[in-house]
């Protein structure tokens, strides 16, 4: 986990870095991400970046012990100062290093090394103290450091990074508290206050909570499609074919009575799948796991069945 924040960190501050560099700051604006047909569970994986090792030079790295090594240093006193900071959790080092960004950063490899958000306050960039505030709430699962920070979403490359949206929705699945969800203001995207309801219902396997999922639909083809994704969901995690039931869109219904069936291995779901392709191919696999030939003369695919016969009946 901490080397995860502190690449998200590495990150955050190398984006500020190349405007520094380039001198051409623009106000930057969260993006509202893009509606996903079906988005899965996972986040979509970030830019590899390097350790807060790599970031520093070699010479840096195997030469230097404490500050007074780093006045005798020519290459890179800044990289020095932040590694014996880090190493010694000595915030006061920080105020060394000359390039605001790397000092910047390194006031917050502190507050991520020692769970301590209130160096985070001496981090002069807005979105850099917001990356502080969100890596210091994954290290300790405490929403309030959520709470700090001032952009719902910050993106890179189209993939969320960290923000307060994002902050709320990780700690609510990992500690499994669905009263963070109330504290996500966006109602659609991966981080929206309704896939944090789904999350945390497939986590504790808590259908209940499908039914705080809020219709923000326009388009009547989306309609209930939140609450259908959650209780398929739950339905599949807890093997628990009723759920089944709850959800609105037959093509989705049919898939968890499917997905069940096969799982559990019980034919007498595939009868209430409303698809005739789908129910001959439940009764198909089903036959073919529990080499029980009798299922496949119930599928209606002459075709289907033939198939059906010649593999459940193969040893």
């Amino acid at each position: 986990m901490k080397k995860r924040a502190i690449e998200i960190l590495i990150l955050a501050f190398a984006i500020i870095g190349i405007i520094f560099i380039s001198g051409c700051v623009q106000e930057k604006t969260a993006e509202e991400l893009p509606k996903e047909e079906m988005p899965t569970v996972e986040e979509k994986p970030t830019e590899e970046v390097p350790s807060a090792e790599e970031a520093i030079p070699e010479d840096v790295s195997t030469q230097t012990k404490t500050a007074s090594d780093c006045e005798k240093i020519t290459a890179d006193k800044d990289g020095c100062y932040i590694k014996v900071a880090l190493e010694t959790k000595d915030s006061n080092l920080c105020e060394k290093v000359t390039v605001s960004y790397r000092k910047n950063m390194c006031y917050s490899g502190i507050a991520i090394e020692t769970k301590d958000s209130s160096h985070c306050e001496k981090v002069t960039d807005s979105e850099g103290k917001d990356a502080c505030y969100f890596n210091v709430a994954q290290e300790t699962n405490d929403s309030s450091h959520c709470e700090k920070m001032t952009e719902n979403v910050v993106l890179e490359a189209g993939h969320v990074v960290f923000g307060k949206d994002k902050c709320y929705v990780d700690i609510a699945v990992e500690t499994k508290d669905a009263g963070l969800c109330e504290k996500v203001t966006a109602d659609k995207g991966l981080f929206s206050h309704n896939v944090c309801y789904i999350k945390v219902a497939i986590e504790t396997k808590d259908a209940g909570l499908c039914e705080k999922i809020t219709d923000t639909a326009t388009n009547i083809l989306d309609k209930d499609w939140y609450k259908d994704w959650c209780y398929s969901d739950v339905a599949l995690e807890t093997k628990d074919s009723n759920l089944c039931e709850k959800v609105n869109d037959s093509v989705k219904k049919d898939k968890c009575y499917v997905d069940i069936a096969v799982e559990t291995k019980d034919a007498g779901l595939c009868e209430k799948v409303t698809d005739s392709s789908k129910k001959d191919m439940c009764y198909t696999n089903i036959a073919i796991e529990t080499k029980d030939a009798g299922l496949c003369e119930k599928i209606a695919s002459r075709e289907m069945k033939d198939m059906c016969y010649e593999h459940a009946q193969q040893k």
